[in-house]
């Protein structure tokens, strides 16, 4: 097919000559680096709606880049899901991340301006999910994490303001809407059309109530999760995706519960008649209550690979400084990941008189993802400072998660694309050259052995070699 097609075998070459920044993964050398240190700023929010540009097809040489920064607020995006259509998700990428703010241009500082993004970096993407009843707008203030730590941050609506997590809540979870293959779609777009800005490997989520029983029900997506006032009761059982193999599915912890919750109670939601009910119709999809301390102690256990109970404890992490929250974290052998939770004694669903009033541990949350990011190629986080140094000499950014040696065909200083070198284009020509001649040398080689090559085809008829990868199967996508 291909001495039919040589300029497919040209495209093909060039996708193996674009230069590319994947992740850095854990083991790097050791050498210390500079720190890097984000402006901060107050955000609008207010939504700006645009119509969402189309993602890069396999065989572009470089993204569409089609998304840029502004200094307006999140912007309102769609995605097409199968049997539900266009559903509703909304951007927001932190000036710190945009090339032009840095006050040296005035056309690019002033409060309208449409900046690029800058492409050479890698930083932490965070998904910010509302509670049952709730829309985007509800977790509006968190973007001032993203402007705090320089993360890109994206807050979902959910369908009828509800989201199917097994135990919770309304519309989505009548209809079995398919709220894991929406949120594994909007990491995978994000990740494209952002040109290599964030990554999926160092993707973070945070949900209140319902949007808290989300995100413990999809953990599978995330790195690290924050849940508030929600989550799910059998671990073992209730993470989806779980992959087949139990070191990859780990997954940071960092709970928050008010001991007075009369919503989501924190001593478990179930169908036992002695136990107080929860609201929402929450307690007919659970026969056993199981406490967020239970929950806590399993996770820990099967999800982050902390040994049994004899070997790992749990500890106070942060004392009641007067505002009456405490911290336990377990810890011990075996752990792959921090598993902690934080009890409040006064602050019931944080829902009066608001969300953003009533949890004031937004920081903390940035800080613990933060942190994370920070350590995936060994960096050193100061939360003073909330910068994180590059220990490896082959990695560099915000969170060390730029691999040093490679480079970007798009411009950090203008955005624009630089020129396509004449060396990639004189090995693109050699490659559309090559490739049909050694096809034909196969197709000698078949016609001098035919009986070989016949017996192999006919054992290959009976293979599938269709993708069995899913939306939903981040883990092995």
């Amino acid at each position: 097919m291909l001495s039919h097609h040589p300029s497919l075998s040209c495209l093909i070459c060039s996708l193996l000559l674009v230069p590319t920044r994947p992740l850095p993964r854990w083991s790097r050398s050791l050498t210390p680096r500079r720190a890097y240190t984000s402006p901060t700023r107050n955000v609008s929010t207010e939504f700006r709606d645009v119509t969402a540009a189309p993602r890069s097809s396999w065989c572009d040489s470089q993204p569409t880049m089609s998304i840029t920064c502004s200094q307006d607020g999140p912007v309102k995006r769609t995605l097409e899901m199968p049997g539900v259509g266009k559903r509703t998700y909304h951007l927001y990428i932190p000036p710190s991340l945009c090339s032009g703010t840095d006050g040296d241009d005035d056309e690019a500082s002033s409060p309208n301006a449409n900046n690029p993004i800058i492409a050479s970096d890698t930083v932490p993407l965070v998904l910010a999910l509302h509670c049952y009843g709730g829309t985007a707008r509800t977790m509006m203030h968190l973007t001032k994490i993203a402007d705090e730590y320089s993360f890109v941050m994206v807050i979902p609506e959910g369908m009828s303001s509800s989201w199917n997590s097994k135990y919770c809540c309304g519309y989505a979870l009548d209809n079995d809407i398919d709220d894991v293959g929406f949120l594994s779609k909007i990491i995978r777009t994000v990740e494209d059309d952002t040109g290599g800005l964030v990554s999926r490997d160092a993707t973070y989520g945070i949900g209140w109530s319902n949007g808290g029983y989300m995100v413990t029900y999809a953990a599978g997506l995330f790195r690290a999760i924050a849940p508030i006032s929600g989550h799910i009761y059998n671990v073992r059982e209730d993470i989806f995706p779980m992959t087949a193999d139990d070191d990859v599915t780990t997954t940071a912890i960092f709970m928050h519960h008010s001991v007075n919750d009369q919503y989501v109670r924190m001593t478990g939601c179930c169908t036992n008649s002695s136990m107080p009910k929860c609201c929402c119709g929450i307690s007919q999809n659970a026969d056993i209550c199981v406490s967020a301390e239970g929950v806590l102690r399993s996770w820990a256990v099967d999800v982050n690979g902390c040994s049994s109970a004899s070997g790992s404890a749990m500890s106070i992490s942060r004392e009641d400084g007067g505002d009456g929250v405490t911290c336990h974290t377990i810890s011990g052998d075996g752990c792959r990941a921090n598993a902690t939770i934080c009890i409040h004694s006064t602050e019931g669903h944080f829902n009066s008189p608001s969300f953003e009033a009533a949890f004031r541990m937004q920081n903390d949350i940035g800080d613990f993802f933060a942190r994370d990011a920070c350590l995936i190629n060994r960096g050193t986080w100061s939360a003073e400072d909330r910068s994180c140094t590059c220990e490896a000499a082959s990695v560099e950014g915000r969170y060390c998660l730029v691999d040093g040696i490679a480079s970007s065909n798009v411009s950090e200083v203008d955005g624009t694309e630089r020129p396509f070198s004449s060396t990639s284009f004189v090995l693109i020509l050699v490659c559309g050259a090559v490739v049909p001649v050694l096809f034909l040398a196969l197709q000698w080689v078949k016609r001098l052995v035919p009986r070989r090559f016949t017996k192999a085809s006919e054992v290959r008829k009976d293979v599938e070699m269709g993708s069995l990868m899913t939306d939903r199967d981040l883990r092995s996508y």
